[in-house]
């Protein structure tokens, strides 16, 4: 399976390459003679096919691993990773535009790209807290031993990096600061803003559900996810379908409620949230999302929990 997700990868990559305007023949010749922007694609795409082999090998080893351990500060860190290699890869691509083309080049389109690499940051904080904070809320003694092991630098990074929903809340939180600081100069008229606020508004409903009302149908985190991705659905579902039989102001705050259209009603015609009555809502319902989830940041798994285990789990001490 590892083998053939990276032929996927590669393949899907390579194809996305050769599909573009560039034929291969012509490629293969700005490469030989030094052209800066196919170096840059091969960069790119090496980069790209590094990126996914990474990501297979640490999700891989993450599921291989016996649930009563720490299987969570591998993949974080690898999260985090791609997301710092991205922000190189941006500062690289700027510096490379205003001492090529000009510095004005680069001021005219700022505020777009900027906008662009927000919106691909918070999407890729919204997929890790996806995934974190659906962890359970207290940790194994394992894992807790693995939190406190090593040095002073081990220690600081896993309080973000460390197993349960607590430090995956941190950590999320992070990411979606480092995200949202990129179009900074330009909130709350950035998609990223709008497109943050849903995900944070899906992702501590589809949370509270799972642990409280749906609480006997979801056991452990994959059915929290699952909780999420079906409020998630629903979210964008309902209030698009809902909007078809009314009109005026209704129909516009039920657009923009929904995560799936409204980031593009929001910023695309209104051109601002705060223009509208459904802005207004989305962005309220993010600050609350906000607010809870800053409060599961700062709890911490004690380490009483402990594991059942099953058929499929091994030894953990092998």
């Amino acid at each position: 399976m590892l083998a053939l997700g990276l032929l996927s990868a590669w393949g899907l990559l390579t194809a996305l390459w050769f599909n573009s305007e560039m034929t291969l023949s012509r490629w293969m010749a700005d490469l030989m003679r030094g052209d800066a922007e196919a170096i840059m694609g091969v960069l790119a795409l090496l980069n790209g096919w590094l990126v996914a082999m990474a990501l297979a090998l640490v999700l891989g080893a993450a599921l291989l691993t016996h649930r009563a351990l720490d299987r969570s500060s591998g993949p974080r860190m690898v999260w985090v990773g791609i997301w710092l290699n991205g922000l190189l890869w941006l500062g690289s691509i700027l510096l490379w535009i205003g001492l090529t083309k000009g510095w004005s080049s680069v001021s005219s389109d700022l505020e777009d790209g900027m906008a662009i690499c927000s919106t691909i940051g918070v999407c890729w904080a919204l997929i890790l807290g996806l995934f974190a904070i659906t962890e359970d809320l207290d940790i194994t003694p394992r894992q807790a031993k693995s939190v406190l092991e090593g040095g002073r630098f081990k220690r600081l990074a896993m309080t973000l990096l460390g197993p349960g929903s607590g430090r995956g809340a941190r950590c999320t939180l992070v990411l979606l600061a480092g995200s949202l600081l990129l179009c900074a100069p330009w909130i709350p008229d950035t998609p990223a803003l709008v497109v943050a606020c849903h995900g944070l508004m899906v992702l501590m409903l589809g949370d509270w559900l799972a642990r409280h009302p749906l609480r006997r149908f979801c056991h452990g985190p994959v059915a929290r996810r699952i909780c999420t991705i079906a409020v998630l659905i629903l979210l964008g579902l309902v209030p698009a379908l809902c909007a078809l039989f009314v009109e005026g102001s209704a129909q516009r705050v039920l657009i923009a409620i929904s995560p799936f259209a409204g980031p593009a009603e929001l910023v695309g015609r209104s051109h601002s949230p705060t223009d509208d009555l459904g802005g207004w809502i989305v962005l309220l319902a993010g600050a609350l999302s906000l607010l809870l989830l800053l409060a599961r940041a700062r709890t911490v798994g004690q380490g009483h929990a402990r594991v059942l285990a099953t058929a499929e789990d091994g030894n953990p001490r092998s």
